[in-house]
């Protein structure tokens, strides 16, 4: 059994990614937490496999501050526990920043009804998962 935590400070967002994850019979949503100090407290006592974890909500240093700290923390860590990052945003910008903090994959909400048992699933074999986000290089003027 794959046990996942949920971090969204958004509790609409918890309980359709829940709902999204009880479809699963070898998946086990182990826990919520509506902040980054809260995510950081549950892998501190649950022993997850994944954490989905939301990047704009409060974070361990307050609310000014997003879940790339979090991102951050939890990779240094607890290296075992595969991160994927949820946004808003579907920018690559912040594909790429999560993935410097230490996240394994990154999921725009807006695709999460359709992409997120692929993107677990991708996650839980040790694999990157790319939301099909791609960079065109940047030109300088």
């Amino acid at each position: 059994m794959w046990r996942i935590l949920i971090a969204d400070d958004q509790q609409n967002i918890r309980n359709l990614v829940r709902g999204l994850l009880e479809r699963q019979e070898a998946w086990e949503v182990c826990g919520e937490a509506s902040d980054g100090r809260q995510a950081i407290g549950l892998c501190e006592s649950l022993s997850s496999d994944l954490i989905i974890l939301n990047l704009h909500m409060p974070s361990m240093n307050g609310p000014d501050v997003n879940g790339f700290d979090t991102i951050r923390f939890i990779a240094m860590n607890w290296p075992k526990i595969r991160i994927l990052a949820l946004s808003v945003d579907e920018s690559v910008h912040f594909a790429l920043a999560a993935e410097e903090c230490g996240a394994h994959g990154f999921l725009p909400k807006g695709q999460a009804t359709g992409h997120l048992a692929e993107a677990v699933n991708t996650l839980l074999r040790n694999e990157r998962y790319s939301s099909g986000l791609s960079v065109e290089p940047a030109h300088c003027a």
